[in-house]
């Protein structure tokens, strides 16, 4: 959704609010903003005004626990239909949800739900799948693995709709066939 000429969203962390920026791709629109804070418990307040009607001015997310990713290693090499990827990282049952996504120019992005937050995942060998055209193709891809705590949202944007605070940690790793 894009906002209206006279809508706006801020986001709020402690003493400093910043107006969320534009961003999109197509008739795709999200909106961003940075703060330099990381820090697990951090609670940021997001704010849609709106001149139309009361809007949703109090949505809040809390940032769960760090988390260090230990594996695989930058540019590690696997084979995607033969060897297993195994997805490592420090600092594990937490008890916030935990999921690992993988994408790449030769493989359909996949989302891949963690079932408990053991500090390992096991992304079995043939489950990322390549486009058509792209079996016999290596690509560089990213590995993300992302722990969210769910935040809630304020009732003005009616039903339906998450917000959610996130760690989120990467690493580019290379495809064969």
């Amino acid at each position: 959704m894009r906002l209206g000429a006279d809508d706006q969203l801020t986001v709020n962390l402690g003493e400093t609010t910043l107006e969320m920026e534009e961003v999109s791709l197509g008739e795709l629109y999200s909106y961003i903003a940075d703060f330099d804070s990381s820090d697990a418990g951090s609670t940021f307040t997001f704010a849609f005004n709106r001149v139309v009607d009361e809007g949703a001015p109090s949505s809040t997310a809390t940032l769960p626990e760090p988390f260090t990713l230990v594996g695989p290693q930058p540019a590690e090499v696997f084979s995607r239909t033969t060897q297993d990827i195994s997805v490592n990282w420090e600092n594990s049952n937490m008890g916030d949800p935990m999921e690992v996504r993988v994408s790449g120019d030769c493989i359909m992005d996949a989302s891949l739900a963690v079932a408990q937050d053991s500090g390992s995942f096991l992304i079995g060998a043939g489950t990322l799948e390549s486009f058509e055209g792209t079996v016999d193709q290596a690509c560089d891809a990213t590995i993300s693995v992302y722990r969210r705590r769910p935040g809630t949202l304020d009732v003005g944007y009616g039903e339906g709709g998450l917000v959610y605070g996130s760690q989120l940690r990467t690493v580019k790793i290379r495809l064969d066939p």
